[in-house]
Formats: structure tokens, C-alpha cells, sequence
């Protein structure tokens, strides 16, 4: 089942504040909290069911903690004291039907696919521990993850979900091409519905010119400092809010990104944009 409905309920009005999420023909149940407001749903029904929470913070780049509880309002209590997080989302089942080994294999489902997407900083000192289940039942869980996913996205948080989706593979792919002072530069790249994505394995200029932006300096720093280039080239797929941000980092300089990304056919992007 696609996710193409979600119903809100906002308790305060405020778009800002704590969501509930429900979702027809769906028995999970998504609900963002803020850390601000939890105090006021101590007596939410759901609250006192066995799931998954995910506690975000955004001070520091996407910070969160994946934890599960048997009573998610009184875990989350705990955590009250802990700084870095402003926001937690809850995952249930109605009817409270989740018990503690599915709660601890989703735990660890929800941890394996943001480790592997990338998106955040984990800040679980270990790996959860996986229950054992059936086959069956292991199926069933992925299943319902993927579907709470679809509505954590929905919310704007997009920790679980790779930076290019399976549609998005199939679109034209961008490229900037060496020349004979820049020859690691060739990089490959393609539009997202978030931005620009430039692909793993892209070259990067070996040094940013000092005469280009001091802000992208300091981003291509920090993709070098956190391993996202690492000798000259990119070791993921990465996704920047623009284009031109992307071929900066590619280039190592400012860069209009609508028209240094072409196709094979030497298509700019500005042109393909206005012509799709």
C-alpha cells in the first residue's frame, strides 16, 4: 500500500507544535511531540502503548536517538533532561498490538536504515539489538516501517529516506566534465525533489579559490572534514539544496549551477528545466 492520504490532527492549531497522524486502511499511527508540550499528553492513550520513538534535534545538523519503549510517555520522560532534542516522534500500532520483540526489531530496523541513508547523527551509543522473529513477521514489521516512514517524510523529516529514490533513478543524469587545469573535476549528478544531488564517485577540485565565496569554503571544509569527499572525490551520494551549491563544491569555486551541469547531449540544466 502506497501512502497517499494522511489525515492530521493538529490539538493546538499550531503547524509548529505536536501532530498526530493517522493514515486509512493503516493500523500504525505516527505522532509528532514536541519536548515543550509532552507534559500535557501524560494522559494520551497511545502514549502509554508499546513502539518506536525518535527523539531530533537540528541545532548541530540532524541529531537523533532511536529508542523503543513498553510505555513511550514514561521513556520519554527520561529524556527530558537530555539537551540535545527539541521534537520526538512516536510510532504505535492501534489497539496497542505491538509487543516488546516487535518494538526491539523495529528499533533496530529504524537505526539500520538511518545508518545506512546517512542523513543524521546517530547519537545511540550502540547498535540495538535485533529480535528474533519469524520470517513472516519480519516481513509484516519491514513493511509497516516503511509505511511510518512515508509519514515521517511527510512531516519534513526525511532521516530515513535515501537521498534519490528508486523513481529518481531513472532521471537524466547531469554531468561537469574535466578540463585540462581542473582533471579530477568530472562529476555526475541529477535532480531530486529536495535539489541537487551529486552522485558517489564525482571528482572534486583539490582546493577552493580564495577568491570565491567564504560560506562555500567553508562547506567544502566540512564535506572534507566529515568524510563526504575524501581524496578528491565524492564518497556518497549527496544532496544539496541547490545546483549551484553543488557545482561549487564540485568546481571549487562559485558556480551558476543552471548552466555548468549539461547532459550527454550538452544540454544545460537551465535549458532542459525550461524545455521539460
Amino acid at each position: 500500500m502506497d501512502i497517499k492520504k494522511i489525515e492530521l490532527f493538529l490539538p493546538e492549531g499550531n503547524p509548529a507544535g505536536c501532530i498526530f497522524c493517522d493514515v486509512a486502511n493503516w493500523d500504525g499511527k505516527v505522532s509528532k511531540i514536541t519536548k515543550s508540550r509532552l507534559r500535557n499528553y501524560r494522559e494520551r492513550p497511545d502514549l502509554q502503548y508499546t513502539g518506536i520513538y525518535i527523539l531530533i534535534g537540528e541545532d548541530q545538523g540532524t541529531q537523533i536517538y532511536i529508542g523503543e519503549a513498553e510505555n513511550l510517555y514514561a521513556r520519554l520522560t527520561q529524556h527530558l533532561d537530555e539537551d540535545f532534542w527539541s521534537t520526538c516522534i512516536a510510532i504505535t500500532k492501534k489497539e496497542n498490538i505491538l509487543n516488546k520483540a516487535h518494538a526491539k526489531f523495529l528499533e533496530n530496523y529504524f537505526y539500520s536504515i538511518a545508518k545506512e541513508v546517512g542523513r543524521c547523527t546517530i547519537k545511540n551509543s550502540c547498535v540495538p539489538t535485533k529480535s528474533s522473529l519469524s520470517e513472516a513477521d519480519e516481513v509484516v514489521l519491514e513493511d509497516f516501517a516503511q509505511k511510518a516512514i512515508s509519514v515521517i517524510g511527510a512531516l519534513g523529516y526525511r532521516m530515513f529516506m535515501p537521498v534519490i529514490n528508486n523513481e529518481e533513478c531513472y532521471a537524466e543524469y547531469f554531468s561537469i566534465l574535466p578540463t585540462k587545469t581542473h582533471l579530477k573535476t568530472e562529476a555526475k549528478g541529477t535532480i531530486s525533489d529536495e535539489g541537487f544531488v551529486v552522485l558517489r564517485g564525482s571528482g572534486s577540485a583539490d582546493e577552493f579559490s580564495k577568491y570565491s565565496s567564504a560560506s562555500l569554503r567553508a562547506k567544502w571544509e566540512n564535506l572534507h572534514k566529515d568524510g563526504v569527499i575524501k581524496d578528491g572525490i565524492f564518497t556518497k551520494n549527496y544532496l544539496f539544496s541547490s545546483p549551484s551549491t553543488a557545482a561549487a563544491m564540485v568546481l571549487g569555486r562559485n558556480a551558476n549551477g543552471l548552466t555548468e551541469w549539461k547532459t550527454e547531449n550538452k544540454i544545460t540544466l537551465k535549458k532542459y528545466l525550461s524545455t521539460e
